[in-house]
C-alpha cells in the first residue's frame, strides 16, 4: 500500500511541487520549466498516494484542480492568498533553490497544518484498536471522502474478509452494517455534488473561450492575418479541447459515483432483511416530480413529514401504489376516510434526504394491531346490524 502524501503545487511556466509524508517531513521538492501537470502527476504517483493538494492562492488555479481530479485528491486553499511573510515562516529551516519551491513548500505545509489534527486522531484511534498497520488504507477514506474513522476501519476489514473468504467454505452472511453503507453513500453524494458544480464551471469557461474565439475570427475578417493572432487562436482552440477532455473525464467519474451509490442502496436493501426501506416526502408540494425521482412503485412504504399541498388527485395516485403511510404531522380528516394503514411518528433509522429504514418487526407489529382493530370494528358493526 502506498504511503499518504500531502502535496503543495506552484503552477506556471516554471512549476514546482513539494510532497510531505504523514509526519510532515519533506519527501520530495522539485521545480523547473520542464514540469507540467502530466509529469507532476507521474512523479507523485511514484512517491505514494496523494490525499491532499495545497495551494497558496485563495482561488484554486485551474491546473491544480486538474491535477487533483486526476489524482483523486482533496484540495485545501487559504481564505486569503498566503503572504510572503507567512511563506517564509512556513518554510523555515528548508533549503530552497527559488521562489517557486518556496511557494510549493508553503502550500504543502499550510495544507498539512490544516489536516494534522485529523491525521493525529486517525493514528490515535488505530493505536487504541491495535491496528496501526491500517493507517495507509484508512487515511485516504477519512481525509478525502470524509468517512468516520471507525466506519472506515469496518469497511477495510469488511473488504479484506470478503477477499479472504475461500470459495469452498460455507457462505456466511456478513454482519449487517447499515451505518457503514450510510456513511459511504453520504460521502459519494457530497463528491457527486462537487463534481456537478465543477462541471458547470468548466462549461462556462468553455463557452467563454468559444466567444473569445468568435470575436478573434471576426477581427481577422477585417484585418490581415498576422502570426500573433493566429497563435492566440490556436491556443484558444487547444484550451477548449483540454477543457472538453476534462469535462468528459469528470462526467465519466460522476457516472461511476452514481453507479456506486445505486449499488450501495441496493446492498442496504438486500443485506438488511431486518429493515424495510421507507421513501420520504417532505410534503405534497412537488409531489409528482418527487414520485418520479423516488421511483415509487406498488407495495412501497412512505413517510410524509407535512401534508401541505395535499389534494384528492395526489391521494388517488398514492392509493394505486401505497398501502402503508407513516407520518409525523397530524392526520387530516380527509385522509382518515381512506383505506391506508397509518403509522404515526415511526422510529426511522439511518435517514437521508430521500430515504430511511424502519425495522421490519416494528412494522409487522403495527400492521397486526391495525388488522385486529379493523376486525373488531367490522364485528361490532355486524352485531349492530343483527340487533337492529
Amino acid at each position: 500500500m502506498r504511503k499518504p502524501l500531502i502535496v503543495g503545487i506552484d503552477p506556471g511556466t516554471t512549476a514546482a511541487y513539494c510532497a510531505l509524508d504523514a509526519k510532515g517531513d519533506i519527501v520530495a521538492l522539485d521545480s523547473g520549466k520542464q514540469l507540467n501537470p502530466s509529469s507532476i502527476i507521474f512523479s507523485l504517483n511514484q512517491l505514494g498516494r496523494v490525499i491532499v493538494i495545497g495551494t497558496d492562492k485563495r482561488k484554486t488555479p485551474f491546473s491544480v484542480e486538474k491535477i487533483s481530479i486526476k489524482l483523486g485528491a482533496r484540495i485545501i486553499s487559504p481564505e486569503e492568498d498566503i503572504s510572503v511573510r507567512d511563506k517564509f515562516r512556513l518554510s523555515e529551516n528548508s533549503e530552497l533553490r527559488n521562489n517557486h519551491e518556496l511557494d510549493a513548500l508553503a502550500s504543502a505545509r499550510y495544507a498539512f497544518k490544516k489536516i494534522e489534527p485529523l491525521l493525529t486522531k486517525i493514528k490515535t484511534t488505530l493505536k487504541e484498536e491495535g491496528k496501526n498497520d491500517l493507517f495507509e488504507k484508512i487515511a485516504p477514506l477519512v481525509v478525502i471522502r470524509g468517512i468516520n474513522i471507525k466506519t472506515a476501519i469496518s469497511l477495510i476489514e469488511y473488504k479484506e474478509e470478503s477477499i479472504e473468504t475461500k470459495p469452498s467454505a460455507v457462505y456466511q452472511k456478513p454482519e449487517t452494517k447499515p451505518r457503514l453503507f450510510e456513511e459511504i453513500i453520504n460521502s459519494l453524494r457530497k463528491e457527486n455534488y462537487w463534481l456537478k458544480k465543477q462541471n458547470l464551471r468548466f462549461l462556462r469557461v468553455i463557452e467563454k473561450k468559444r466567444d473569445e474565439k468568435k470575436l478573434l475570427l471576426k477581427k481577422l475578417r477585417v484585418f490581415d492575418i498576422n502570426v500573433k493572432t493566429q497563435q492566440i487562436l490556436e491556443l484558444q482552440e487547444k484550451r477548449i479541447r483540454k477543457l472538453n477532455r476534462l469535462l468528459k473525464e469528470n462526467e465519466a467519474y460522476q457516472k461511476k459515483l452514481i453507479g456506486e451509490l445505486i449499488n450501495l442502496e441496493r446492498i442496504i436493501l438486500k443485506e438488511n432483511s431486518e429493515f424495510i426501506i421507507v421513501k420520504k416526502f417532505a410534503s405534497f408540494e412537488g409531489f409528482y416530480q418527487k414520485e418520479r425521482e423516488l421511483e415509487l412503485k406498488k407495495g412501497d412504504v412512505i413517510f410524509i413529514d407535512s401534508f401541505k399541498g395535499m389534494d384528492k388527485n395526489k391521494i388517488d395516485s398514492l392509493k394505486k401504489k401505497v398501502n402503508i403511510m407513516t407520518h409525523k404531522a397530524v392526520l387530516p380528516e380527509i385522509l382518515k376516510r381512506e383505506n391506508f394503514i397509518f403509522i404515526n411518528n415511526p422510529p426511522l433509522e439511518h435517514e437521508t434526504a430521500d430515504f430511511a429504514v424502519i425495522r421490519k418487526g416494528y412494522l409487522e407489529e403495527k400492521i397486526k394491531n391495525y388488522n385486529l382493530l379493523q376486525k373488531l370494528v367490522r364485528e361490532y358493526r355486524e352485531e349492530r346490524v343483527e340487533n337492529a
